[in-house]
C-alpha cells in the first residue's frame, strides 16, 4: 500500500484515544537506523477508525510498519503489520515462467518424457525437436490427463531429402491439474536425438498467434508475428543439428 485513506476496525465499545504507526527497525551494533514513529490523526465512528497516511515519502518511508490503537486507558492493541510500498511501484507480473524441465536422450529413441510438480491452472508449453524430417508426432500426453494441442505446427528443414535434417513442433495444454506430472511425446517411430523441453507458465491460458520456419547456418527465422493481445508471454525456440535449424515463435 502507499499513502491513502486507511480504515481500521476496533472492538465493540472500544474508545480509541491514539493511533500510531511504528516502522520496524534495522539494528546493527548499538544503532537502529530505520525505526520511525508517526502519530496518526483519525476519526472514530462506532467500531471504525478512519485515517489518511502521510503523503510525504520522507516521512512515511517505504517498508513494514506496526499499527497500534490505544484505548482511553492508554493500553495499546496488538500490532497489525502493514507494508508501505514505494510510490509508482510496478505491480508484480501476472504472467511468468514457473519452472521448466528437459530431456535430451542420446541415440534413436521414442517416448521421451519430462517430470514436473505443477500448480493447478497453469499452462504447459511443450517443445519437441528431433533429427529427421520424416517422422511425425503421434501424441503429446501427460500422467494427469491434460489435453495438448498444437501451438506451432511441425516445421521441417529441409522439407524433404537431405543428409542432415531437423524437425520441431510446439504444443500446449492450458489449465493443467496440480501435482506430480510426467509429460511424454510419442512419435510414429523412434527418432534420432529427440530434444524435449517443457515450460510451466502462470497467468497464460491461450495461444494468440504463432509462426515457424527453417534454414541453415545463421539464416534461420521463425517469420514475423503480429500479436493481437498485449501482455502475453512469447516463447521463441530453436532446434539445430549443427548445420540446419528450425525456429518457432
Amino acid at each position: 500500500m502507499f499513502p491513502a485513506p486507511l480504515s481500521v476496525t476496533v472492538g465493540p465499545g472500544d474508545q480509541i484515544s491514539r493511533l500510531t504507526f511504528v516502522r520496524t527497525g534495522s539494528a546493527t551494533h548499538d544503532n537502529n537506523l530505520e525505526q520511525r514513529f508517526i502519530n496518526l490523526s483519525f476519526q472514530q465512528t462506532g467500531q471504525q477508525l478512519s485515517t489518511v497516511l502521510p503523503s510525504d515519502p520522507t516521512v512515511l518511508v517505504p517498508g513494514y510498519y506496526m499499527l497500534f490503537a490505544f484505548n482511553n486507558a492508554g493500553a495499546p492493541s496488538t500490532a497489525q503489520v502493514l507494508l508501505v510500498s514505494p510510490p509508482n511501484q510496478q505491480p508484480p507480473p501476472t504472467e511468468y515462467v514457473v519452472q521448466s524441465g528437459y530431456n535430451c536422450p542420446q541415440g534413436v529413441v521414442n517416448n521421451p518424457a519430462v517430470g514436473l510438480n505443477e500448480t493447478s491452472g497453469d499452462m504447459n508449453v511443450v517443445v519437441i525437436g528431433w533429427n529427421d524430417n520424416k517422422t511425425s508426432v503421434n501424441a503429446v500426453t501427460d500422467s494427469q490427463g491434460n489435453a495438448y494441442q498444437l501451438a506451432v505446427p511441425v516445421v521441417r528443414y529441409p522439407a524433404s531429402g537431405g543428409s542432415t535434417t531437423v524437425s520441431q513442433a510446439i504444443y500446449y495444454a492450458p489449465r493443467v491439474s496440480a501435482g506430480a506430472n510426467t509429460v511424454k511425446v510419442t512419435f510414429a517411430g523412434a527418432v534420432p536425438y529427440p530434444d524435449l523441453r517443457v515450460l510451466e507458465l502462470h497467468g497464460v491460458n491461450a495461444v494468440d498467434v504463432s509462426a515457424s520456419g527453417g534454414g541453415s547456418g545463421t539464416a534461420t527465422s521463425s517469420g514475423t508475428i503480429h500479436p493481437t493481445t498485449p501482455g502475453l508471454v512469447i516463447s521463441a525456440v530453436t532446434t539445430s543439428d549443427g548445420v540446419n535449424s528450425v525456429a518457432g515463435l
